[in-house]
């Protein structure tokens, strides 16, 4: 019975172990997709604002008006 009880506790330490290495790859990769989407949402912003300027521009040209930068 002893020694069902020590394979059974070796049992039980490595699955706790490897749920713990599984929580922290869970959490490594949620980070690195958290960071890609913020570098995303940066480029979009910058896209944004390109697009709003050449908007403007486009429309000074087309339209007679000066182009209004805000």
């Amino acid at each position: 019975m002893i020694i069902a009880q020590k394979a059974q506790t070796r049992t039980d330490k490595a699955n706790e172990e490897a749920s713990a290495a599984h929580r922290e790859e869970l959490s490594k990769a949620q980070a690195d997709l958290l960071a890609q989407n913020t570098d995303l949402t940066k480029q979009i912003h910058d896209m944004a604002l390109k697009l709003h300027t050449l908007t403007e521009d486009v429309h000074a040209a087309t339209c007679g008006g000066k182009a209004v930068r805000g």
